[in-house]
């Protein structure tokens, strides 16, 4: 199972929470990148740039997806499905959800939080998240099963769960 969403949306929240819930192996993309590179995605994203960011991700979610662990749940980066072809690969390998959250939901979690987010640094924030979203929920809105993020509790994913499980 891959989550998806924008960036604050609880991807890694609910993939670990969903993931002992059910006893399944959790993955945090991003802290598999950070491991990767040996920096903070931030830092890199300002050390190379976005494009090499992008090139480290996918490499990352390719090994995720053909290792020989099956059934894990991966918490993917806000960008992960948009660039290359990331999305096919995941769909391919198993079930995709949307964790969608509206604007103001981000803002107040974003507001709060600790992490750097280089596409939204030094930008006001409201707009650099309209802007983001516009750009990524044409490919959000391909998921396999989509959750409102004010709505989502463990249980609704065990309906989804006997379906996901199996495909990768």
């Amino acid at each position: 199972m891959f989550f998806m969403g924008m960036p604050g949306s609880g991807k890694s929240y609910w993939g670990s929470t969903v993931a002992t819930a059910y006893s399944l192996p959790f993955i945090d993309l991003d802290a598999r990148i950070q491991e990767r590179v040996g920096m903070q995605i931030a830092d890199y994203f300002e050390k190379y740039g976005e494009h090499e960011f992008r090139l480290r991700e996918q490499e990352t979610l390719l090994d995720v997806i053909h290792n020989k662990e099956k059934n894990h749940i991966v918490a993917c980066g806000g960008g992960t499905p948009v660039f290359f072809n990331n999305l096919t690969e995941m769909k391919k390998a198993g079930c995709t959800i949307y964790l969608d959250a509206n604007i103001e939901y981000l803002l107040q979690r974003l507001a709060n939080s600790p992490t750097r987010r280089p596409l939204l640094e030094g930008k006001e924030l409201n707009k650099a998240l309209l802007e983001l979203y516009h750009k990524r929920n044409p490919f959000f809105s391909q998921a396999d099963y989509i959750f409102d993020i004010e709505n989502i509790s463990v249980s609704k994913f065990e309906n989804i769960l006997p379906s996901c499980i199996g495909r990768h």
